[in-house]
């Protein structure tokens, strides 16, 4: 599977000025409050920031074909790439405002323990209120985290198809590879 950076950049050399769009579309959507956006990201805010910063932020995502489960995971050498909300209780309530309506969620601290990470912020984010189909289904359930370790930053993000046990293994999972790097 290529990484989504490759994607980007196979995408440039077919369509130049694509990657451009992409930028312009992030900076068109909305969050309230705003440093609560780090915890509903969409596939356009990581491509945003891969096309502004390639050497500093690569990114990947997994998906299980046969139920959709997708989890996204974002690694980053410059942590104000991978800026959040390190209290989570300050989002409990999150609005996404983008040219198709908005969207509302409610964000819930989860408990994540990551072995040698320096610090880790993890959240359920329920979807309650949804003006467009695209959004997905109300009252569904998506996970994410961010962990800084040995220098770096990372956040995975699970879809609501992803069992807990799934997404708390892959962040797990991306804890080793850095420490291991």
């Amino acid at each position: 599977m290529d990484s989504i950076n490759q994607m980007i950049q196979d995408q440039e050399a077919e369509s130049p000025g694509i990657n451009q769009d992409m930028v312009s579309m992030a900076q068109e959507v909305t969050a309230d409050p705003a440093e609560c956006a780090a915890l509903i990201p969409t596939g356009v805010t990581y491509i945003s920031k891969i096309v502004q910063n390639p050497d500093a932020i690569a990114a990947r995502d997994f998906t299980n074909e046969s139920t959709d489960a997708t989890l996204s995971v974002v690694v980053s050498s410059d942590p104000q790439l991978l800026n959040h909300p390190r209290d989570v209780s300050v989002c409990e309530s999150i609005t996404r405002a983008h040219a198709g309506g908005s969207t509302s969620y409610t964000a819930a601290p989860m408990e994540l323990r990551v072995d040698g990470a320096d610090s880790v912020t993890a959240a359920e984010v329920t979807l309650t209120q949804s003006s467009s189909p695209l959004s997905g289904d109300n009252g569904s359930v998506s996970r994410i985290a961010y962990v800084e370790i040995d220098g770096a930053t990372y956040t995975v993000s699970g879809s609501p198809e992803v069992a807990p046990e799934d997404f708390t293994r892959m962040v797990q999972a991306q804890a080793e590879k850095i420490r291991q790097r």
